[in-house]
């Protein structure tokens, strides 16, 4: 059962996803049989900024000082081995 939006600490249509992907710039032994992506879930500031404005009485100099919020992330591995692809995930 899906938990009702109320009880969400923020309104899920404020939050985007940013992918990550890091490569070296040298070849490396395991360079295709490993790859690390990291996902960031997090509320970008104009949004955030533009939701506060709608909402609340901030005055327009504290709603230049807000920031990108994170509110998750997740990293994945991709590992292939002998030809078959296997990914792992963990959140941190």
């Amino acid at each position: 059962m899906a938990p009702q939006i109320a009880q969400l600490p923020v309104d899920p249509s404020l939050i985007s996803l940013a992918y990550h992907h890091e490569h070296p710039v040298q070849a490396y032994e395991f360079e295709n049989t490993l790859e690390v992506w990291t996902v960031s879930a997090r509320i970008d500031a104009d949004v955030l900024a533009e939701d506060l404005a709608a909402y609340s009485e901030m005055d327009q100099e504290s709603l230049d000082a807000v920031q990108d919020v994170t509110v998750g992330k997740m990293s994945f591995v991709r590992v292939r081995m002998f030809g078959v692809l296997t990914e792992l995930s963990s959140p941190f």
